[in-house]
């Protein structure tokens, strides 16, 4: 016997009253009584697998979508060597190198071991003013006493004379 020929709705509600498990073999005895059925539970079993991979795909691409927004929220990083700071009493011995992020909002320019930063509405400008900062911060720690710095001031010193050389 098959429900081959049963209506539509009859052969939904046979369907709908057992519902196997994916790893769930078909009863053999069944299967022998009702070789059409054997066929159809394949095909029912192809539409639940087919449901549940689309159900993955939709959860896949919701996260994907997620991700998406988290990444473009994060700043854009990226680095770059720093070989003059636009300034005729500093010369750059050694290259700086420089940390830059972006957002939407600003754009920030970083020399990581120095603790110099610039911060501009364009990469260009965060670069500008992290060259000023640079200098300026060159020229305010050098015209100090060696005695009066700090550690950290020191090394920063240091750190800056190791990259620049007053032009005479």
């Amino acid at each position: 016997m098959s429900t081959q020929g049963l209506p539509r709705q009859a052969r939904a509600t046979a369907r709908d009253a057992w519902q196997p498990s994916l790893g769930e073999v078909f009863p053999q005895d069944l299967t022998r009584e009702f070789p059409t059925l054997n066929i159809e539970y394949k095909i029912l079993l192809n539409e639940e697998l087919v449901i549940q991979l689309f159900n993955k795909l939709h959860e896949a691409l919701n996260e994907i979508s997620q991700l998406r927004k988290e990444l473009a929220q994060r700043p854009l990083a990226s680095a770059i060597a720093i070989y003059d700071l636009g300034n005729d009493q500093l010369k750059v011995k050694s290259p700086i190198s420089v940390v830059l992020n972006e957002t939407d909002e600003e754009s920030l320019a970083r020399w990581p071991e120095t603790r110099a930063y610039g911060i501009g509405s364009t990469l260009a400008e965060a670069i500008l003013r992290l060259k000023q900062n640079i200098a300026d911060m060159f020229f305010d720690l050098k015209s100090r006493p060696q005695e009066s710095l700090g550690e950290i001031a020191r090394n920063t010193l240091r750190t800056l004379e190791a990259h620049l050389q007053i032009v005479k």
